[in-house]
């Protein structure tokens, strides 16, 4: 059984050192993933993040505004 990590909003603003502005400002200009899960609070993929850093997300797909759920800009 696999556990993935899930970072909510604190920590992926302490992680990446971005305030929730920031954050969201970045979200929003498709500049950074959109939160895996919606709620409160938000929480990112662990996996997601290190594939953004990794450059294996390509974050200018039209349907950027579904969500991670959908994951479907990973890059193949």
């Amino acid at each position: 059984m696999s556990h993935q990590i899930i970072y909510r909003t604190t920590e992926v603003m302490e992680r990446y050192r971005f305030s929730r502005a920031t954050l969201y400002r970045k979200v929003k200009d498709r500049t950074f993933p959109p939160p895996t899960f919606l709620g409160r609070p938000n929480k990112w993929s662990g996996s997601v993040l290190d594939a953004f850093e990794q450059g294996e997300i390509n974050l200018s797909i039209d349907n950027h505004h579904l969500g991670p759920r959908m994951l479907p800009w990973l890059k193949s």
